[in-house]
């Protein structure tokens, strides 16, 4: 019977954002003769991209003397995510109080991409809603570790972890939003208090946004 031996493994790299590669080496023996065959195994890819690799080796029988040889393709594809290391800083920044807020203006091409760099990190963001109209803001989460809470106030900002006129939270990939109505002759200071819901990580990315209802 022919035992099987590794006879070196595994080395290994990965790091968010770059390429990978795995190898493992192989080899075969028969109890009273030196090994022999032998193959290489890897997952070689980049990020984002599919992965194509093989191994071949030669496999010695029982029989004494007698050499088969086999050579096998092997193909793995699966699809690998990319998640950002450290949180970018977004160009919005600083706005993490009332007394340092940033602005949005209205419509989908003034859509912002933002993320919370931070533990402790919280976007405000000023909207003027005009006299006689009702808007809508839209928040989405689109990294991997961003569950975004916004708060809405009106007239008065609060960064307090309660409270507010609305309150929606996205998941990854999930819209939502809240309907801001103005009845009233003069325009409204709306404050937009964004914190994260989810322990901190690679990847809170969000996005931002006030269009029409």
């Amino acid at each position: 019977m022919v035992a099987l031996a590794l006879l070196a493994c595994c080395a290994a790299s990965a790091r968010a954002g770059s390429g990978f590669s795995y190898d493992l080496t192989w080899g075969t023996f028969v109890p009273g003769l030196p090994a022999s065959g032998g193959g290489r195994f890897a997952l070689r890819g980049a990020v984002g991209q599919p992965m194509v690799d093989g191994f071949s080796g030669g496999v010695m029988d029982g029989r004494a003397g007698y050499y088969q040889r086999a050579t096998v393709w092997w193909e793995l594809r699966m699809p690998i995510a990319s998640y950002p290391g450290p949180n970018a800083i977004d160009a919005y920044e600083p706005d993490d109080s009332c007394s340092q807020f940033s602005t949005i203006l209205f419509g989908a091409a003034n859509q912002q991409s933002r993320t919370l760099h931070a533990p402790s990190n919280i976007d405000v963001v000023r909207y003027i809603l005009p006299a006689n109209s009702t808007h809508a803001v839209q928040i989405r989460g689109t990294g991997y570790n961003a569950e975004p809470v916004l708060r809405v106030h009106y007239d008065i900002c609060s960064t307090a972890p309660s409270g507010g006129y609305a309150v929606i939270t996205s998941t990854m990939n999930m819209t939502v939003g809240a309907a801001l109505p103005n009845p009233y002759n003069v325009s409204r200071n709306i404050y937009f208090v964004v914190t994260n819901n989810k322990p901190y990580g690679p990847g809170t990315d969000y996005v931002l946004r006030v269009l029409t209802p």
